[in-house]
């Protein structure tokens, strides 16, 4: 507390600078390891990969073997306007990040690219070591964010048949009032304001 912060390349390692943010806060209430969000055909493994910093504390979304959408819902009431997570692909090169079937965009962490987006701005950018930090942003979104998985050749959010074994690994979820996500506001079980 009270020490300047510095922008790092996470590519490179190089310094960009010091980090100059605004107030935010994240209303995810458990950010790192997503708990606390409703599971729709999918699990959760727990502290399953080595996390962007640097802490084995990333979480394996892992799909059911239903036909249907493969998502977690909650962490963010309508004004939380910019949502994002840090995913790294698993056996699923595919995510969605979606506000119930209204603004969604489709991410591939393996090109690190948008594969698709409606209604949203979305954003792509590394992380390292594969990890990518995956947004949307709408004016008003109309409910919670859907963090989801897709197949390989998955273009939105729709429905798929699982395997009951593929997943990607999601680490770092925010939601927050604001036209683009700011750096990441840790929280553990209620939502944390950065000053």
């Amino acid at each position: 507390s009270g020490a300047p912060r510095f922008d790092h390349d996470p590519a490179t390692g190089e310094s960009l600078g010091l980090l100059i943010e605004e107030s935010r806060t994240n209303d995810v209430p458990y950010s790192q390891d997503l708990q606390g969000l409703t599971a729709s055909a999918v699990s959760r493994s727990y502290n399953s990969a080595l996390s962007p910093d640097g802490s084995f504390t990333a979480t394996k979304l892992v799909e059911n073997a239903g036909n249907s959408r493969h998502y977690l819902r909650g962490g963010g009431a309508q004004a939380s306007n910019t949502r994002s997570v840090y995913a790294k692909a698993g056996e699923r090169r595919r995510i969605f990040l979606a506000d119930s079937n209204v603004s969604w965009a489709t991410f591939d962490l393996i090109t690190g690219t948008i594969v698709a987006s409606a209604n949203c701005t979305p954003s792509i950018s590394s992380a390292g070591n594969g990890w990518y930090r995956c947004s949307i942003f709408h004016t008003s979104f109309n409910g919670n964010c859907w963090w989801g998985l897709n197949t390989d050749s998955g273009i939105s959010y729709e429905s798929y048949q699982g395997d009951g074994a593929s997943g990607a690994y999601f680490w770092g979820a925010q939601t927050e009032v604001g036209s683009f996500p700011t750096s990441y506001i840790p929280t553990s079980g209620s939502t944390v304001t950065r000053a």
